[in-house]
């Protein structure tokens, strides 16, 4: 017997094509699946082998001890053996290749999620339903899912309410927010907005308000009392609007002053991208947050402890702003927005060496190479 290897699409074109080659008396031996193809071991009968009459003349040669049909038999089981474990060695190979050349992206962004800072809670929600067969693409769709769908709304700053108190921390960018807040306001009102630096003293971005207010043509006010900061409210025209840029010393109670004394307020809570979550957290309870503003989003995308805030305090969105620059203006800012940048940040870890394991890197196709061809 005469073994021969066919390759083919499937099994049928494989026997169809060993017909062909070998004639109807084709035994199958063996078929595998092997990639997107079948490979099939057959037979060919030995009795209808041109080869026969000269191996047959070989064998009379020899003084056999067994009759030559045994001898056949023999070598044929011998071939046999040793391609099958050629095969075998062969099957091993291309087996190792591909687990090696395989990527187990589901556990690594779970692994990535602790490195990352990602609280437990959080983790859990994104890695929910997420397979640990997951190639890259479909880690990145279903964290933008995921986060699109926890994250609040976008709401619209409401120019109906008198005053509007913006509250942050240190180095926020606060200020900057409110002078860009009050020359938005001078595209769309009549009336020019009044500022106002509420309890923080001489400092120097009161300094730098002084110096805006006059190039700019926006009235800017110290007020250290809340007797004044209300008679300045009840003296804005009928679409005037107070913008209070207030300290965060004694929060708790000056929110609480403000909200009592003044007719018409909404309270802003503003926070940087980068800003750790404790930053955040001391302020979260003291008022009822009309919206959330972030700012410095020119830097990397939002860090992790932000977004854990608003998923978890459900604070609407509403502006946002690049830099400190007086001139680049304020931007909407939307989940959708959030959702897709934080996904960029999870896909930077990936492709960190220390994110990927050794085997991985055997991999071909990066995250980002993968997520550029999407």
């Amino acid at each position: 017997m005469r073994i021969e290897v066919i390759w083919a699409p499937n099994s049928r074109a494989g026997m169809t094509s060993a017909i062909a080659q070998y004639g109807e008396n084709v035994v199958l031996l063996s078929n595998r699946k092997i990639g997107s193809r079948s490979r099939l071991l057959v037979g060919l009968d030995s009795k209808i082998q041109a080869t026969d009459t000269l191996e047959l003349r070989d064998i009379k040669s020899v003084n056999h001890v067994v009759p030559p049909t045994m001898v056949r038999e023999a070598k044929d089981y011998e071939l046999i053996t040793n391609l099958v474990k050629n095969e075998l060695a062969k099957f091993k190979k291309e087996t190792e290749a591909e687990h090696y050349g395989k990527v187990n992206y589901g556990g690594v962004a779970k692994r990535i999620f602790g490195q990352s800072g990602v609280s437990r809670e959080l983790s859990n929600l994104l890695s929910n339903d997420l397979s640990t067969d997951a190639n890259s693409l479909e880690i990145s769709d279903h964290v933008i899912s995921k986060l699109t769908e926890s994250l609040p709304e976008t709401i619209e700053i409401d120019l109906g309410t008198k005053t509007h108190v913006l509250c942050g921390n240190y180095g926020s960018g606060k200020t900057s927010i409110a002078i860009k807040f009050g020359l938005k306001l001078l595209e769309l009102c009549e009336t020019p907005p009044i500022l106002v630096s509420y309890k923080q003293g001489l400092t120097p971005s009161s300094a730098s308000m002084e110096a805006i207010s006059k190039s700019l043509g926006i009235p800017i006010f110290e007020v250290s009392d809340i007797d004044t900061l209300k008679l300045i409210e009840s003296h804005l025209s009928s679409d005037g609007i107070l913008i209070v840029d207030t300290a965060t010393r004694n929060i708790s109670e000056e929110i609480l002053l403000i909200k009592d004394n003044l007719q018409s307020v909404n309270f802003h809570l503003i926070a940087a991208s980068d800003s750790y979550a404790a930053a955040q957290e001391h302020l979260i309870s003291v008022a009822n947050w009309s919206s959330f503003i972030i700012t410095r989003l020119d830097l990397a995308p939002c860090q992790w402890p932000i977004i854990e805030t608003l998923i978890r305090e459900k604070i609407p969105l509403s502006l946002g702003s690049r830099s400190a620059n007086i001139n680049d203006g304020l931007v909407r800012v939307t989940k959708e927005t959030l959702a897709k940048r934080s996904e960029e940040l999870l896909r930077k870890n990936f492709d960190s060496d220390e994110a990927l394991t050794d085997n991985s890197r055997l991999n071909p196709h990066s995250f980002n190479q993968l997520k550029a061809n999407q």
